[in-house]
């Protein structure tokens, strides 16, 4: 209802004869009838294409809040939830972009305003992770762009934001100026009287950062698979630097149990995401450097790699039928050697917390799991994912009503990554094992299990 209809129905309301009482309730009534009108009006014109976060500005730790409740939220409402359900790859992208560029704007103005706030150090941690990160995309996208990426299709998979990324263009004159704002914040905190400890955290935060945006850059590439020769070339190139930085952070803080934990999954992450090759290279290398080294972060590191060279043996001289040796750590953190459990028919179960078919097979091995465990038959669950899964993991646990182990291959107490090392790469994947520990079945089915078990139970060992 506009302005001009609202005055003309006041006017004819006030000149009708009726009783004064019905007229006021009817006045009322017209109030609320336009102002319901005008909240419609502007519900509709919100955009629900975009999100913006602004510091509140009421204090400290009132501030500090509304960061960490930010780094949570995704959308605002129910509206635009839905909105992002239904849009295209470029409308989401778009989205996500404003989203990390306006928190990081949030972080940066909080960081601006309380600099010797006791918040400060984590403050820095949020502007440098991977949430707070802008994706720097220009304002200014060519149309072309905008609706090639819009009509990729969901079908593609992870194929489709690979796509995208190729094709959208890069602000670098933005992305400049938040990279040395990050490194200013940082510099602030090493040149304070901040613990070592902070230090070393801050300092590896920053490091995290520009790995991360490297393995966004690398993966952009396309990499045909005619000229992998040429590529184990480049691997190198591009991130022999990258690896010394961190070589450079070991040797500052040698004592560091936090950081050589952190040179093993970075170990695991180029594994993943670059090359085994490079990833083993550098691994060895390392290897050579602190073997002699009696400082803890060097302990850990010289631990790790002897974990996994003993396991890369052990792999190899099992194909002559060498038993296993293993170790894992249930949900619980007690130890388990597989070791232990020579006399017992084993199942090892990879899956990991976003696997369905893993899940939806989770029934059938409790039913095999009642029906032979007082048999001798153990299964050992595990699980590629780390301790920031567990609650996920325990839920689906729970669900299915499992009882058995399970080991968090990239959990806090993991040395080795048996998914990476065992090279597992779908999902579910099983291993059946003879009362020896040594592998019979690297590819078993849940249909095989019912009539392999019983012939391994009844064996002699």
């Amino acid at each position: 209802m506009n302005f001009t209809t609202f005055k003309k129905l006041q006017m004819h309301l006030t000149s009708i004869k009726i009783n004064s009482c019905l007229k006021l309730v009817l006045f009322l009534g017209l109030i609320l009838m336009n102002c319901h009108a005008q909240g419609q009006q502007q519900k509709s014109d919100e955009d629900w294409t975009t999100i913006e976060f602004e510091l509140p500005n009421k204090g400290e730790e009132k501030d500090w809040e509304y960061l960490n409740y930010i780094f949570k939220l995704y959308c605002k409402t129910k509206q635009q939830c839905e909105y992002l359900e239904k849009a295209n790859l470029w409308q989401k992208i778009k989205y996500s972009n404003d989203l990390y560029t306006t928190r990081s704007k949030v972080v940066e103005d909080f960081l601006n305003k309380y600099p010797n706030s006791p918040h400060f150090y984590d403050a820095v941690i949020f502007f440098l992770g991977s949430p707070f990160r802008p994706g720097f995309i220009p304002v200014d996208v060519d149309s072309t762009v905008i609706n090639t990426i819009a009509e990729l299709k969901k079908d593609e998979g992870e194929n489709k934001w690979l796509k995208a990324d190729r094709l959208l263009p890069i602000d670098f004159k933005a992305r400049e100026l938040w990279l040395k704002k990050g490194e200013g914040f940082v510099a602030q905190i090493l040149h304070s009287d901040a613990p070592i400890e902070i230090k070393i955290k801050i300092e590896q935060a920053l490091y995290n950062r520009d790995i991360g945006m490297a393995l966004i850059d690398y993966s952009s590439i396309p990499k045909p698979d005619n000229e992998s020769d040429y590529w184990k070339t480049i691997d190198n190139q591009f991130w022999r630097p990258v690896w010394d930085r961190l070589l450079a952070l070991l040797e500052k803080y040698p004592e560091s149990e936090r950081l050589g934990t952190y040179t093993m999954v970075i170990l695991n992450s180029l594994s993943r995401d670059v090359s085994s090759e490079l990833s083993k290279e550098y691994r060895n290398d390392l290897y050579e450097k602190v073997k002699n080294r009696t400082e803890k972060g060097c302990q850990i590191i010289i631990k790790s790699i002897e974990e996994y060279i003993k396991a890369e043996i052990m792999l190899v001289n099992n194909s002559g039928g060498t038993p296993l040796e293993m170790e894992f750590y249930t949900l619980q953190g007690d130890k388990m050697l597989l070791s232990d459990l020579k006399g017992k028919v084993v199942l090892f179960d990879f899956w990991f917390k976003d696997c369905k078919p893993c899940i939806a097979a989770m029934p059938h091995l409790k039913k095999l799991y009642e029906e032979y465990k007082d048999q001798g038959f153990e299964i050992i669950g595990i699980v590629c994912n780390g301790d920031e899964a567990k609650p996920r993991i325990q839920e689906i646990l729970n669900n299915a009503n499992v009882d058995w182990p399970q080991h968090l291959d990239k959990g806090k107490n993991a040395k080795v990554s048996y998914h990476k090392l065992f090279q597992i790469s779908s999902f579910p994947t099983m291993w059946l094992l003879d009362k020896n520990g040594r592998i019979v079945n690297n590819d078993i089915e849940l249909n095989q299990l019912y009539n392999e078990l019983p012939k391994y139970l009844n064996e002699n060992e």
